[in-house]
C-alpha cells in the first residue's frame, strides 16, 4: 500500500499567532516583575497577612513585603482596608 505524501502544515492562523505572542510578551512582564518584587522587598512568607496587617495599624514600620497568604486571609485584609495586590507568580526562569 501506498503512503500519501506528507502534507505540508497549515499556516497558523492570525488571531492565534497575535494570541501567543501576546501570552508570551504577559509571561516576560511578569517574570521581570517577579525580579523586581524579589529585588526590592521583603520575603514574609505565610506571614503576609499578618505583617500587611501590623504595618497597616502602624504596629510596625512600613516596608515592602511579599509572601502567601490564603483566599480567607486576603478577603480579610480587603475587609479591614489594607492595601495589598495579589501577583500572579510564574517558576523563575533559571528554574
Amino acid at each position: 500500500a501506498e503512503v500519501p505524501p506528507a502534507q505540508p502544515p497549515a499556516p497558523a492562523d492570525p488571531a492565534t499567532e497575535r494570541l501567543m505572542a501576546v501570552q508570551g510578551e504577559v509571561m516576560k512582564r511578569l517574570r521581570e516583575i517577579r525580579r523586581e518584587v524579589e529585588a526590592n522587598c521583603d520575603f514574609v512568607g505565610d506571614r503576609f497577612a499578618e505583617e500587611a496587617r501590623s504595618m497597616h495599624l502602624g504596629e510596625t514600620p512600613a516596608r515592602p513585603i511579599y509572601g502567601q497568604t490564603t483566599e480567607a486571609e486576603a478577603e480579610s485584609l480587603r475587609e479591614d482596608g489594607v492595601p495589598f495586590a495579589a501577583i500572579p507568580w510564574l517558576p523563575r526562569e533559571d528554574g
